[in-house]
């Protein structure tokens, strides 16, 4: 999600922030713009120590349990 926001304010689409679309006035914008694509980038960045890829797989049926197909889980699995 991040990475689509960062995308996007970085060509000049300000739709994920409203009020800044708002006001968007060309040159006096750009230190404001820069700023908030460098905070995105950070935070995203941050956001790697947090969610481990593995915690997707074997935790999925958490996402959506009346639809996780419980065989794609090792049967070794405590959370099986």
């Amino acid at each position: 999600m991040l990475s689509i926001w960062i995308s996007r304010i970085g060509s000049g689409n300000y739709a994920n922030f409203p009020q800044l679309d708002g006001v968007s006035s060309g040159k006096i914008l750009l230190p404001v713009v820069i700023e908030i694509k460098k905070h995105l980038q950070v935070l995203q960045q941050s956001f790697h120590g947090y969610f481990q890829p593995e915690v997707y797989v074997s935790h999925g049926w958490m996402q959506d349990p009346l639809i996780f197909n419980l065989e794609s889980m090792d049967d070794n699995d405590g959370m099986k």
